[in-house]
């Protein structure tokens, strides 16, 4: 591999590109390869590499592209496919793995199928799938069902109304096989009977718990509608939010907040390392306890796309910084990315993995360039703009693609709502763990983080309601993605190609 000569030294966004053409390919044209074909293309790519030594990366490369073109075809499948769960002699036993939400009349929660029994019979599966149960919103029914579908519950389902096996890759389908959810079932609330609760001892009672305890101290001492707010940062679920109040950060462009990205792991890894620095810790025991903790964190919320790139490249930093080695943050990107893509191909269709991975890259490869652009601008404004100008130019046609719309006023929205959030959430933290040791403490905390929230709440209202805050796009055609970031690419080596011949001149 060190005989070929490329234009990067970085193999894996090589790789990568192969990875995501070979998906790519299989999803537009429909067309998977076995597994007998791919043991026919190694023996062939082996041959070839023994023959013609330097086409090793791009035989390699190849290769990935079929390999990926085959793990696409084997992420459409299901075993669940040849079951029919809406015969009257079947039930199922499944764990709940998420809190249910209120859609249509319906309690949603994904959970993972573990048992099939039919008559006497009983089959072991591991499936995920989407449970609806059918309710009468606001009464008694509503509020036994949430309690019983609690995160880490199993309950077994006597009774399936509905069977829905996804088939096809689009739209919501796509949503949720990208999550490998492959099934959507649907009952009603007196055929759900509760089995028993979550294990107390287990990494997911110990989070649930933690989370449910955060959300009581910030419902008892921050006002509505901030303690949704303060809620859905935290733990980057917007539905704790009303549609109204997330249009309005859609439309400021500042809806990266109520995700959980790489800003808030980034934050949480500084507040973490401040405070174990205080209490004495040295700098290995800080990194460990710091990589353990974003891990249960990281479970807590289910693993989002977003946390699992950034605190993955976090790990990777750690694990450079224990074996001495140089971390190249482009590279581990690409790895991550690579990782996440085999382990689920239809993870490329997702919006959040879009978004994380679009926007980091761009970052990584746009802030020295725009950052010497903006040499008269003062140092920290310098950098957040550089920052979020960086992000913008990579995510842009993503955006325009699946919202159908480009916020107009995002620049200024989060030159006045991002460098609060390192405030915010030290507070919001802080005031939670102060909580276990004095609670009229904690509250006292809670005051200046609401003072921020309503800040933060009204800054982004006031600029969304502006007539030119952001400007509707419908109809993006993938052609026109493809030549701007094709475009991008053309303008990125030309920058660094100028900036070259001028350090050449420079010296001579």
């Amino acid at each position: 591999m060190n005989n070929i000569k490329i234009s990067f030294n970085r193999p894996l966004v090589f790789l990568s590109f192969f990875l995501i053409s070979g998906i790519m390919f299989s999803y537009i044209y429909g067309v998977a390869y076995d597994g007998s074909w791919v043991v026919v293309l190694v023996l062939l790519a082996l041959l070839i590499i023994i023959i013609f030594e330097k086409a090793t990366l791009l035989i390699i490369g190849v290769l990935i592209a079929f390999l990926g073109s085959f793990l696409y075809g084997t992420s459409l499948q299901s075993e669940m496919m040849n079951h029919d769960l809406t015969l009257n002699n079947i039930s199922i036993v499944v764990e709940v793995l998420n809190s249910p939400m209120i859609r249509r009349n319906a309690l949603e929660a994904d959970v993972r199928i573990k048992q099939i029994r039919e008559n006497d019979s009983i089959t072991s599966v591991n499936e995920k799938a989407k449970l609806k149960v059918n309710v009468n919103v606001n009464d008694e029914h509503e509020e036994k069902m949430r309690s019983i579908l609690s995160i880490g519950s199993f309950v077994r389902v006597n009774e399936i109304t509905t069977q829905r096996v996804l088939t096809e890759p689009a739209g919501y389908e796509l949503h949720l096989k990208s999550k490998n959810i492959h099934m959507i079932i649907e009952t009603n609330c007196e055929h759900i009977q509760f089995i028993r609760g979550k294990n107390k001892y287990s990494l997911l009672a110990v989070t649930y718990v933690t989370k449910e305890y955060v959300e009581l101290f910030f419902d008892n001492t921050i006002q509505r509608p901030y303690n949704e707010l303060i809620k859905s940062i935290l733990f980057g679920n917007q539905g704790y939010m009303p549609k109204e109040m997330i249009s309005n950060y859609s439309k400021s462009g500042t809806a990266h907040i109520i995700a959980v990205s790489g800003l808030h792991i980034g934050i949480i890894v500084l507040i973490l390392g401040k405070m174990f620095e205080i209490i004495g810790l040295n700098k290995n025991n800080r990194l460990f306890l710091i990589i353990l903790l974003l891990f249960a964190y990281s479970y807590a919320l289910n693993f989002p796309t977003s946390v699992i790139r950034a605190g993955a490249m976090y790990f990777l930093y750690v694990v450079a910084y224990f074996t001495n080695r140089r971390y190249d943050s482009i590279n581990s990107l690409f790895l991550i990315a690579i990782v996440v893509l085999m382990y689920n191909p239809l993870t490329l269709f997702s919006v959040s993995f879009q978004l994380s991975f679009m926007a980091t890259f761009s970052i990584l490869i746009f802030y020295p360039v725009v950052c010497n652009k903006l040499n008269q601008v003062p140092d920290p404004l310098k950098k957040l703009l550089a920052v979020s100008i960086s992000a913008q130019i990579g995510t842009l046609p993503i955006i325009a693609y699946h919202f159908n719309h480009i916020s107009l006023i995002s620049l200024i929205a989060n030159l006045f709502i991002v460098p609060t959030m390192g405030l915010l959430i030290s507070l919001a933290i802080i005031s939670v763990l102060m909580s276990v040791i004095s609670f009229h403490l904690a509250s006292f905390l809670s005051l200046l983080t609401n003072g921020l929230l309503i800040y933060i709440g009204l800054t982004v209202s006031k600029l969304a309601e502006l007539p030119f805050s952001s400007i509707e796009i419908n109809d993006v055609n993938v052609i026109y993605i493809i030549a701007y970031y094709t475009g991008l690419v053309l303008l990125y080596y030309w920058t660094r190609l100028e900036s070259k011949k001028s350090r050449k001149l420079d010296c001579s």
